[in-house]
C-alpha cells in the first residue's frame, strides 16, 4: 500500500485527537470517530445486509452503530475531503466505521490503515447533515484509548491464540479461506509461497500467519516507525496484531512483528 502521504500522529494520541475533533464536529452536527477500510479477501463476498461487497464502490461502509441503509457523510478533517456512504455491513471491530477501499482512499487519508474522521447522518448523497437534537439515530460514543504516556503491560495480541494452519478442504478457494480466518489472499500467498492463487489442492496445509518475533513498545514508538525498523509494511503489522486503533500503542506493550 502507498505510504508517501503518511503523516505521523505520534504526538497526538487517538483519544486526544477525537477530543479535539469533537469540538468542531459538534458545531456542524457531525460526530468524531475512527475509520479503517477493508477490501482484499472480502471483495465479492455477501455483506451482512445480503448485498455483494465491492471494494471499488465508494458508497459502502460497515458499522456496528447504525441501522442498515443509514447514509453517512464522512469527512477527513485534515483536508476537508468527504464521501457519502451507506451502512451495508457489520464487522468485528469497536471503532466507528470500516469503509470500502474506494471510500477510504477517496478521502486522501494520512496513512494506509486508519485515521480520525468526522461523520454525520444524512438523507442521501448530496444531502446536508441532520441536526443532532431530536434525531432518531443513536449517537455513537467514541471509545477512549490509552496514550503512550506511562508504562502499561498489555497482553500479547490475540493472534497468538488463533489457528496457525489450515488444511484445504474440497471446494475451498484461497479467497474463502482468507475470509474464514480474517486475513487476505495476498498474505496467504506471501506466507505460503503460492505461485498461482487459483491453484490450491485438497489436503494442502496453509500457514495462517507469517513467522513472527516479539517487540516491546518503547516511548515514542509508532506503527510506522516500528515497521520501517524491521523492513515490513505498517499495514502488515496492523493486520498481524488485529489493532483496532494503530495510533494507540502503550509503553511495554508486546506486539508481533513478521519475521
Amino acid at each position: 500500500m502507498p505510504l508517501g502521504r503518511y503523516i505521523s500522529r505520534a504526538a497526538i494520541p487517538m483519544a486526544a485527537a477525537l477530543a479535539l475533533l469533537s469540538v468542531t464536529a459538534s458545531a456542524v452536527g457531525a460526530e468524531p470517530g475512527y475509520a479503517t477500510w477493508y477490501g482484499p479477501g472480502f471483495n465479492g463476498n455477501r455483506m451482512a445486509n445480503g448485498q455483494i461487497f465491492d471494494e471499488d464502490d465508494p458508497t459502502t461502509t460497515a458499522s456496528n452503530q447504525y441501522p442498515f441503509g443509514t447514509w453517512l457523510k464522512v469527512t477527513n478533517p485534515l483536508n476537508g475531503r468527504s464521501v457519502t456512504v451507506q451502512v451495508r455491513d457489520r464487522g468485528g471491530f469497536n471503532h466507528a466505521l470500516d469503509l470500502s477501499k474506494a471510500a477510504f482512499f477517496a478521502l486522501s487519508p494520512p496513512n494506509s490503515w486508519g485515521f480520525a474522521v468526522e461523520y454525520a447522518v444524512v438523507d442521501g448523497p448530496g444531502s446536508a447533515p441532520r441536526e443532532i437534537p431530536g434525531r432518531d439515530t443513536p449517537r455513537p460514543t467514541p471509545t477512549a484509548t490509552p496514550a503512550v504516556s506511562a508504562p502499561v503491560r498489555v497482553s500479547t495480541p490475540a493472534v497468538r491464540d488463533a489457528p496457525t494452519e489450515h488444511v484445504v478442504e474440497a471446494g475451498q478457494t484461497l479467497r474463502a479461506i482468507a475470509a474464514l480466518h480474517d486475513t487476505t489472499v495476498t498474505s496467504l500467498v506471501e506466507w505460503n509461497d503460492i505461485q498461482d492463487p487459483d491453484l490450491v489442492g485438497v489436503g494442502q496445509r496453509l500457514r495462517l500467519r507469517a513467522p513472527v518475533r516479539s517487540y516491546i513498545v518503547r516511548r515514542g514508538d509508532t506503527v510506522y516507525g516500528i515497521a520501517r525498523q524491521f523492513g515490513v509494511l505498517p499495514a502488515t503489522v496492523v493486520e498481524l496484531n488485529k489493532f483496532d486503533n494503530p495510533d494507540a500503542l502503550s509503553i511495554d506493550q508486546e506486539i508481533a512483528i513478521p519475521g
